[in-house]
């Protein structure tokens, strides 16, 4: 006869230590990395409702999945609008099969799991790559007629160069082209001529500050890949090899691991 013992003790202590069904979604980060995402969770709220509103606050456990692509973007994910579109359309129809209905809002724990299901390996762009998208461009093109105003145009540049209208259009129209204000809306908030981007909260603001005018003011008329790479990215060009960044390390993170090395601008 063989008998067998059981030991409940430990099943009793797997099931106590995954009682909580997020927990191995939130081992797979580290503390800080959580409490940066609970962070932009919060103020993602706060932005629903107005960051200025002196109402009553309505707290809720959930923002509209409309959200997404600025709380995936502030964690350091460069992802498409075509990534974009595909995570909306997952999240929005989600339990349509079974309810009938759409998913227009979601929650702390599905925006976790979201981002470890579509984040990718964090890759440092350098100036090297600006420089090969720069001459990319160049060689595709198009050749202007002779009464064209852009003919000839940062052609006497000793450097490579393109011309800040042609620039523009270049990413108006080329690939995943980007609306006209989203355009000058992004180029604000990096200059740093308005507050946030996605929701500007005074609804004056960008006419104000003639934001399109201060652009072009800030702008060479010929852009070379290290006047895009430091003045339009803000990055400063280092003589050594930046540090390493995690897959959803934030931008803010990167840019202060790289000035904690005594980066050093190329002159």
């Amino acid at each position: 006869m063989i008998m067998w013992k059981a030991d409940p003790g430990a099943l009793v202590a797997q099931t106590r230590l995954y009682a909580d069904p997020m927990q191995p979604f939130l081992d797979m980060l580290s503390p800080d990395q959580v409490n940066d995402m609970k962070d932009y969770f919060y103020l993602s709220m706060l932005r629903v409702q107005g960051l200025t509103s002196m109402e009553t606050r309505l707290t809720s456990y959930t923002v509209p999945i409309t959200e997404l692509p600025y709380l995936m973007r502030a964690l350091g994910l460069h992802i498409s609008d075509f990534d974009i579109e595909n995570m909306l359309n997952e999240i929005k129809y989600s339990s349509f099969a079974s309810t009938g209905h759409y998913v227009t809002d979601i929650d702390f724990d599905t925006f976790v799991k979201l981002m470890l299901n579509h984040r990718a390996p964090y890759k440092e762009i350098a100036l090297s790559d600006i420089q090969t998208a720069f001459e990319a461009i160049k060689k595709a093109e198009k050749p202007h007629q002779l009464d064209c105003p852009e003919r000839g145009l940062c052609s006497e540049q000793p450097e490579l160069a393109l011309h800040r209208t042609s620039l523009f259009r270049l990413l108006q129209t080329i690939g995943e082209p980007i609306r006209h204000n989203e355009l000058v809306e992004t180029l604000a908030v990096l200059f740093g001529l308005a507050p946030e981007s996605g929701r500007v909260e005074n609804d004056c603001t960008m006419r104000e500050l003639k934001v399109t005018r201060e652009i072009e003011e800030r702008l060479p008329s010929c852009i070379t890949p290290k006047d895009f790479y430091t003045t339009v990215l803000a990055v400063d060009v280092c003589n050594k090899q930046p540090p390493a960044a995690s897959d959803a390390q934030p931008r803010e993170a990167v840019n202060a691991n790289q000035s904690a090395a005594a980066c050093q601008i190329d002159s």
